[in-house]
């Protein structure tokens, strides 16, 4: 597959439901990993063939790449696919290709700085409607149309990043640089070594633009994949950076990339309880219906969902947002 046509489908194919691919999404795994447990339950069913390493990525973690011990014990024999250090020599050897790379990112960059301003003018507006007071019957409308602003706003930032994008493959044409593609044939030669990909957490962006360099997409559909955080994040159609509490003061959520396309409809909060100020329900209700149908589902340690020949299967605990912002158990039918 060309890179282009690779991007293209990554960043804008929902293919959940589309084959048995065996996705499985975790909560975040400091403190007590439940990962060591989850591998065994795909041994037992049948799912990983025994005997073989568990094949990993973590680019997320940057220089602490292939650090298996960070897993918890009892994972077994790892294969990492050194994602972030493979990038790091191909920007080595092909300068002008890590030059474009660059550039690319500076324009990123300056449309996320330009979204963020556009997005807080129209977030205001939303909520200074919200705290009006008088007949719903002019108000009501007036906060939904606020709302589909936001929605379109939304839209419109994640295809200018697929238009980015794009352009860089266009005209850097990664998928003609041997250097490129001799790492990606390494790639799927490990690859080739398990059937389980267990994807990490750490640093959102420098995830998905690694596994964006070596157009991964198509290689990852044929396994089974186990991934949390960050990792359970860019699999996704799109990733939503949020977190309603930080040092600074409150912010808003931002779409802020196109995921892989892996699965659709769920929408990953990693460290729900953490990050989003779920006892705010005019929050937490803004949250799920701007990013509606997609299912805003709260990830928090312990939690687990497959995916099954399509089918989206929650072990208990596992939280989604209803439409009127409250947490409800994660339903199936509504992702």
């Amino acid at each position: 597959m060309k890179a282009t046509e690779a991007a293209g489908a990554a960043e804008a194919t929902d293919v959940a439901g589309a084959d048995p691919q065996r996705i499985v999404l975790l909560g975040p795994q400091k403190g007590e990993p439940t990962l060591p447990s989850v591998l065994r339950s795909l041994k037992t069913d049948g799912v990983s063939e025994p005997g073989l390493p568990l094949l990993t990525i973590t680019a997320g973690w940057q220089e602490r790449e292939g650090e298996s011990d960070r897993l918890g014990s009892g994972v077994g024999p790892t294969v990492d696919l050194g994602l972030y250090e493979r990038a790091e020599r191909v920007s080595r050897a092909v300068p002008d290709l890590a030059v474009a790379h660059r550039n690319v990112q500076e324009r990123l960059k300056l449309l996320r700085r330009a979204y963020n301003r556009r997005l807080a003018a129209l977030m205001t507006a939303v909520q200074r409607l919200e705290s009006m007071e008088g007949d719903p019957g002019v108000l009501d409308a007036e906060r939904a149309d606020a709302l589909a602003d936001i929605r379109r706003l939304d839209s419109r930032h994640l295809d200018r990043v697929a238009e980015f994008r794009a352009e860089y493959h266009a005209t850097a044409r990664p998928d003609e640089r041997k250097e490129v593609m001799r790492e990606r044939a390494e790639i799927a030669d490990l690859l080739a070594r398990g059937d389980t990909v267990a994807i990490a957490g750490g640093h959102v962006a420098t995830l998905v633009n690694r596994l964006r360099w070596f157009w991964l997409a198509d290689l990852l559909a044929s396994h089974t994949l186990v991934a949390w955080s960050a990792g359970a994040m860019v699999l996704g159609s799109r990733v939503v950076l949020f977190h309603d509490r930080p040092p600074w003061g409150p912010g808003h959520p931002e779409a802020f990339e196109n995921g892989i396309g892996l699965f659709g409809r769920v929408l990953p909060f990693p460290h729900a309880s953490q990050r989003l100020a779920l006892d705010d329900s005019e929050r937490t209700r803004r949250l799920a219906r701007r990013f509606a149908p997609d299912v805003c589902t709260l990830f928090d340690p312990g939690t687990r969902v497959d995916r099954v020949a399509g089918e989206w299967r929650p072990a208990e605990g596992l939280l989604r947002l209803e439409s009127d912002g409250r947490a409800a158990p994660f339903d199936s039918r509504a992702a």
